[in-house]
């Protein structure tokens, strides 16, 4: 798997951005953090690498904060719920694609000529059963143990697609 790559935003927003998916780490070296999505499938093992290259050996985040349950913001998933076992916060309509009931279904054959569900059929894996550990966002809109942080519905490409927004530094996810 190619490396990704990984940059600062802001003294405590920091990404790693792989070919097919970003995730984002909130929060400071030397303080309590969080991760946003957790990459695609088969990337637990490279998103371990580089949240201990930024936070240190065995510092688990509070959570996961996923914007959408698709493929590429849960591919890591299991494999980082394994070792850290923390909560995972989603949107409520996102739920039955992490409780393992469904699964995304692949875009109409007849786009692109079929080509874009030939690529995503590779990525799709069978539904995500992370119940054990998901847990809603909460109703008044931010992110638990970051006030400074909003979570916003951005319905379009999932039911329960969402976005982070911290408003002093106009920083969206």
């Amino acid at each position: 798997m190619k490396q990704g790559i990984a940059e600062s935003l802001h003294n405590d927003v920091f990404y790693h951005n792989d070919p097919l998916a970003s995730v984002v780490l909130i929060g400071k070296p030397d303080e309590s953090w969080i991760m946003v999505n957790a990459g695609t499938a088969d990337s637990g093992p490279e998103l371990l690498n580089v949240v201990e290259s930024r936070y240190g050996q065995d510092n688990r985040p509070d959570y996961i904060v996923l914007t959408d349950a698709h493929p590429d913001h849960v591919g890591g998933l299991r494999y980082l719920l394994e070792k850290w076992q923390v909560p995972v916060y989603a949107h409520i309509n996102e739920f039955r694609f992490l409780n393992g009931s469904s699964t995304y279904p692949l875009p109409a054959t007849f786009f692109e000529n079929g080509l874009l569900t030939d690529f995503l059929s590779v990525f799709m894996r069978p539904a995500v059963n992370v119940a054990a550990y998901l847990r809603p966002l909460p109703h008044h809109g931010k992110l638990p143990g970051l006030p400074e942080w909003d979570w916003i519905t951005t319905p379009g490409e999932t039911g329960g697609q969402v976005s982070l927004f911290r408003s002093s530094d106009g920083i969206l996810i």
